[in-house]
């Protein structure tokens, strides 16, 4: 057992190095920092990374991985906004790093708040989690419902419309889409929504009782 133990040591160590090796001396400190928790040394030794590799995408996507250690929302999603595009062999990485920040704030942020009926809490962290992940329809759905609650039809409506241009056949988006047309007295845009919601969810009462309301409205 004692082998086996000092096999996965030496293993690590060995994967560590190969890791560090190609990287500056800024990057391989950054990353030593931030795997035994020096957050705020990782940071700083990241940001002079990145002042000397401004074209490198590992750098940001280390940035941002720090950042989001100490809920500095802002800056981490903007560090990875910087870091998209630089280099193709990183877009997968790039893609990965943001669910795992969305996760981060929609999980562990955006749901307790808004399960706490702390609506305009709920709403800013929402709208982090569809910028730290713009191809996400859940952000903007569950943004829009905030949004609805606050009595912001018109805000609710723009971020109901996203979700739907990210998924147009969610039947919960585009009918949380047309209840909010019908808030701002778009009964037109609403109609159109639920007569297409009528013919795909012909036994749903509550499409056709909208349906009903919007042609009397």
């Amino acid at each position: 057992m004692r082998i086996i133990s000092l096999l996965a040591i030496s293993l690590l160590m060995l994967s560590l190095t190969v890791l560090l090796s190609c990287k500056t001396p800024e990057l391989s400190g950054g990353i030593i920092a931030l795997e035994a928790g020096r957050i705020d040394e990782a940071i700083d030794l990241f940001q002079q990374a990145r002042d000397k590799q401004p074209e490198n995408p590992e750098v940001y996507m280390y940035l941002a991985k720090a950042y989001a250690n100490k809920q500095m929302w802002e800056e981490a999603i903007e560090a990875l906004d910087n870091g998209e595009g630089l280099d193709p062999k990183f877009d997968e990485d790039i893609k990965l790093a943001r669910e795992e920040l969305w996760v981060k704030i929609y999980n562990d942020f955006a749901i307790p708040v808004y399960v706490e009926h702390d609506y305009e809490t709920a709403a800013e962290y929402f709208e982090l989690a569809s910028r730290a992940d713009p191809t996400k329809a859940e952000s903007f759905n569950s943004l829009g419902l905030c949004y609805g609650i606050l009595e912001k039809p018109e805000k609710a409506v723009e971020a109901f419309k996203k979700a739907v241009e990210l998924q147009p056949d969610n039947v919960d988006f585009l009918t949380n889409l047309s209840s909010a047309y019908l808030d701002i007295g778009d009964t037109e845009k609403a109609a159109e929504i639920l007569f297409v919601l009528a013919e795909k969810e012909p036994d749903n009462a509550e499409v056709q009782y909208k349906v009903a309301r919007s042609l009397h409205l």
